[in-house]
């Protein structure tokens, strides 16, 4: 998919709970670290953020377990505060976030990032909106929500009964989403309206190229164009 940033005032406690999760390693580029999963990377910036995310647009993410106890046990054992019901589970994670972990057996890695999980009162405008720049396809799953597939994640979108409020400056201030074109995603973005709070540009790495915007919702969001070259 991307990723997924966390602003945070203690990131020593937010990487300690994504590795917890299964996460591999923690990189330090000195601005954030990165923390690759399956899927999705994990960045953590340290910062002071507004809130968590519980009355953002952007509620919470949710990764797959090959083994749900296994995962469950192994937090419970690193310090994770964990609320569990039989085939996932809520991690309540540093800076007010939540993390669910959903159990899927047949998964090939012990974890894997599935899904950005979004609350609002438009969950149908949103879902056309993603679907129509990213290319995937809205799917309703139950008479509260709709899915868009896109490669490496599903993008849940539940419908509430007030807007979510906007991420920029919360803990979980933005999503990312990996693009092959950046010049011609941003131009699509463009076309539809989206005014870029930061044009295309070239990284601190001299290799990756990201570009902010936000979706009509209040949702920050970044493209990027090679971010594993960060790795």
């Amino acid at each position: 998919m991307g990723h997924v940033h966390f602003m945070l005032p203690d990131i020593s406690a937010a990487r300690h709970a994504f590795l917890s999760l299964g996460g591999a390693y923690a990189k330090d580029l000195g601005p954030f670290e990165i923390i690759p999963f399956t899927g999705a990377y994990v960045l953590l910036s340290k910062a002071d953020s507004i809130a968590g995310s519980a009355d953002s647009v952007v509620s919470s993410v949710s990764f797959h377990v090959r083994s749900l106890p296994a995962a469950v046990d192994m937090c419970r054992a690193r310090g994770l505060e964990i609320v569990k019901s039989a085939s996932q589970c809520r991690i309540h994670m540093p800076g007010d976030v939540e993390v669910e972990l959903v159990e899927l057996p047949s998964l090939s890695d012990p974890i894997q990032f599935y899904a950005v999980n979004f609350s609002s009162d438009a969950s149908a405008a949103m879902a056309a909106w993603y679907g129509r720049l990213l290319g995937g396809e809205p799917k309703p799953v139950s008479p509260e929500t709709i899915t868009v597939k896109i490669p490496g994640a599903e993008l849940r979108l539940t419908q509430k009964n007030s807007p979510g409020l906007g991420t920029k400056g919360r803990c979980l201030d933005h999503i990312g989403f990996e693009v092959n074109d950046l010049d011609g995603v941003s131009a699509k973005f463009a076309a539809a309206g989206v005014e870029f709070e930061t044009p295309p540009r070239l990284g601190r790495n001299g290799v990756t190229r990201v570009a902010f915007c936000n979706d009509p919702w209040g949702t920050r969001i970044e493209l990027t164009e090679k971010i594993s070259a960060l790795l």
